[in-house]
């Protein structure tokens, strides 16, 4: 988890598809302990954005596993914004959202 905790911001904010947020510290007990096991992790549709120091990254995320012994399989859309701060990039905030079923 010292790696994760390097990449994130002091003030990392995290939020997922149910509206849950975590913050640095929540967001690293969290991945710690998942309750699920992905068998399957995939992120397609990447589009980087550079502004400056700051950059967009968007996309899609597929993760199938298993949770409290029950199959899962989300399909997901994130967007991730990074920093550059001190020479060194950092991730300051991540959204998750369900895409619309058409």
């Amino acid at each position: 988890m010292d790696v994760l905790a390097s990449l994130l911001d002091n003030h990392f904010v995290i939020t997922f598809e149910d509206g849950s947020t975590y913050g640095k510290t929540g967001y690293i007990s969290f991945m710690a302990a998942p309750p699920e096991r992905g068998d399957t992790i995939e992120l397609s549709d990447l589009k980087i954005r550079l502004q400056g120091t700051t950059a967009v990254i968007t996309g899609a995320y597929h993760e199938r596993g298993e949770t409290r012994g029950k199959p899962y399989d989300y399909q997901d859309r994130f967007t991730d914004v990074w920093m550059k701060k001190d020479g060194k990039w950092l991730e300051i905030s991540s959204h998750y959202s369900v895409p619309i079923k058409e």
